[in-house]
């Protein structure tokens, strides 16, 4: 409960682009991406400790949302997948899977991380950890 409430606080002071105001090209294109990035993995990481709350059905809106905007971070399309499957919407969850999948051998390539094909086969053996508040599913970035 306290990471949930200091990682919203945290992110609640985020506003506009980091260093858009700023003339000097370096701050803008690398140190804004980094911070960006910082601020994303933020988010995952209270988006994380909700879904330990078993605030799954509050998160699952806003995860959709956010894999609008990032198609290929993993770590958010696990999050919504356990959050879909907790809400009893294990046909969604299944589907989140298999676009992600799409889009990274389409794009990249390459198959899910090993945690994720293992949420996959979790929800799809309706494996009962799944619903235990935990943050056994924590993927890197």
């Amino acid at each position: 409960e306290v990471a949930t409430v200091q990682l919203r606080q945290a992110l609640a002071m985020w506003r506009g682009d980091p260093f858009e105001d700023t003339a000097a090209v370096r701050l803008r294109e690398i140190d804004a991406a980094r911070l960006r990035e910082q601020r994303l993995t933020a988010l995952e990481d209270r988006i994380e400790a909700d879904l330990a709350l078993q605030r799954h059905h509050e998160v699952a809106a806003e995860l959709a949302a956010l894999i609008t905007e990032h198609p290929l971070r993993e770590r958010l399309h696990g999050q919504l997948m356990l959050a879909l499957y907790r809400c009893g919407r294990q046909a969604e969850a299944l589907r989140v899977y298999r676009l992600l999948r799409h889009q990274l051998v389409t794009e990249l390539a390459i198959e899910p991380i090993p945690a994720i094909r293992r949420l996959h086969q979790a929800i799809l053996g309706h494996e009962s950890h799944l619903a235990q508040p935990v943050m056994a599913y924590s993927m890197p970035g």
